[in-house]
């Protein structure tokens, strides 16, 4: 990973709104529009105005790699014994395999991968507690990617935008979606980078131990190309908050979206060295990540992101 030097910058003399618990008086729009005025506070129905501000753009080599965690519900588990699962399963689901709840960064229906930096910020992320049923798998980028992200200590536009995205109040989603398409989505960037709100920097647990990322990251639908499943597993949450798999599944390379799948009970030899082999095959792919990354052999933007919005900002 690699963290761009920032956008230009310029003085804002507004107060950074306030996130911790939604307001039902100022309501979606009110607030949309306070975050605009704090970018633009002399923009008026009249004007045609200009802002530029500060936010960061970091680079994930080709090769990265990230956690992810879906969550089974009792009706897709009682459908594995009869309906092997498939690289689909491992994506945010389609309109025909099922709804898409809303999230923080994405609407309604409205498919968004989301990754972790550490499986424990994934786990968490997704709500996963002791006795659930969930997909685990680890993903890799196909490219070099590129992620907004909105720093905590840059800006002040920065740091309201971190404030927003950090907010545990989930009736804040509408603002944060509206919000980030408008400031933090453009086409040279395959989504946002954002700090976990469930988990901090460099917490301690008795079983992961350090947490030394917090790191999620949001990809937009149409940059789902660049990434792919590495290896995947089925698996229940212990009472210590450790993945208990029952299955392994690993991508073939004759048929694209079909798994091979190495179940656990009955096999457990074959299952631990196909398990050990996974997990050497990504360290080692880390390692190489990390020299990419020291000799800057990576693909830069060379571009300053730019947006074009309507007078009022938001539809």
């Amino acid at each position: 990973m690699k963290i761009e030097p920032p956008f230009a910058r310029r003085f804002y003399a507004s107060p950074i709104p306030n996130f911790d618990k939604f307001d039902p008086c100022r309501g979606v729009e009110g607030y949309c529009t306070a975050i605009r005025k704090f970018l633009m506070p002399d923009s008026s129905p009249a004007s045609f105005s200009f802002a530029e501000f500060e936010i960061v753009s970091r680079t994930y080599c080709k090769g990265s790699v990230f956690s992810r965690v879906r969550k089974l519900s009792e009706e897709k588990l009682d459908k594995l014994s009869s309906t092997p699962l498939m690289v689909d399963d491992f994506f945010p689901p389609t309109s025909n395999a099922g709804q898409v709840r809303a999230g923080r960064f994405n609407a309604e229906g409205e498919r968004k991968l989301y990754l972790a930096d550490h499986p424990f910020i994934a786990l968490k992320e997704c709500g996963i507690k002791p006795g659930d049923y969930f997909l685990f798998s680890y993903f890799t980028f196909s490219k070099d990617t590129h992620f907004t992200y909105a720093a905590h200590d840059g800006s002040r536009f920065s740091q309201l935008l971190s404030s927003l995205f950090a907010t545990k109040d989930e009736r804040f989603y509408e603002v944060i979606r509206r919000v980030y398409n408008d400031y933090c989505n453009y086409e040279t960037h395959h989504g946002i980078a954002y700090d976990s709100v469930k988990v901090q920097r460099n917490q301690q647990d008795a079983t992961w131990g350090t947490i030394d990322s917090v790191t999620n990251l949001a990809m937009t639908e149409d940059k789902f190309p660049a990434a792919r499943l590495h290896a995947g597993w089925l698996a229940r949450c212990d009472e210590q908050y450790r993945p208990c798999y029952e299955q392994m599944l690993l991508p073939t390379a004759k048929k694209k979206r079909q798994l091979l799948s190495v179940p656990y009970f009955g096999n457990e030899s074959m299952f631990l060295s196909a398990h050990r082999n996974v997990m050497k095959k990504i360290q080692q792919i880390r390692k190489k990540n990390e020299i990419l990354i020291q000799r800057e052999d990576y693909e830069d933007i060379h571009a300053t992101p730019f947006k074009l919005l309507t007078q009022q900002g938001y539809r």
